[in-house]
């Protein structure tokens, strides 16, 4: 069974601003998982977009999001999350 949780998201310069819901799945276990999840939905909806994935930082309450932590122990269905290049 595969459990999925949603979560809001938000860019910000120099990305096109955008704000938009997400789902996780099981697939995503680490945070460093979601980054690579989101910057592929992103270029997928902006094709001329070069996301530089080490320079990614996703950020929840001004709170930076380790890559190494799990997502289901540090997010919760509906939080919001950053995006910051």
């Amino acid at each position: 069974m595969t459990s999925e949780m949603r979560i809001r998201f938000s860019t910000q310069s120099p990305l096109m601003p955008t704000k938009a819901w997400h789902g996780i799945n099981d697939g995503a276990s680490s945070i460093l998982d979601l980054k690579e999840d989101l910057s592929k939905t992103l270029s997928a909806a902006n094709p001329d977009l070069i996301l530089n994935q080490s320079a990614i930082i996703l950020e929840m309450d001004g709170f930076e999001l380790l890559d190494s932590s799990c997502c289901q122990s540090v997010l919760q269905d509906g939080d919001i999350v950053s995006y910051v290049q």
